[in-house]
């Protein structure tokens, strides 16, 4: 059972939303407004993020899954780099305190 297919419609739909825009047709002050919402749901998502992975690292799942760390699982899981996942695992641990 996937989380994200039960999530309710409305956290999905603002996604198909914001990538159906006809972003070519669009003048400057509407590209301003939709940067303006892609920068508060990246916010959120970052949150959320942050939660769950902090919660998965206090849990365990890292090592379970064979990481020797949580950056070394991230950069593994996300295809990013090392400093990169440290950086978000740093957060997390920021956030999550």
């Amino acid at each position: 059972m996937s989380l994200l297919l039960d999530a309710p419609p409305l956290m999905l739909g603002v996604l198909e939303s914001l990538e159906a825009l006809p972003v070519g047709e669009l003048t400057t002050a509407e590209l301003g407004g939709v940067l303006r919402s892609l920068v508060g749901v990246r916010g959120r998502v970052d949150v959320l993020e942050a939660r769950c992975l902090a919660g998965f690292v206090s849990g365990g799942g890292p090592v379970a899954d064979g990481a020797t760390d949580a950056s070394a699982w991230l950069a593994s899981a996300s295809k990013s780099s090392a400093r990169d996942a440290h950086r978000v695992v740093k957060r997390a641990g920021v956030i999550d305190a």
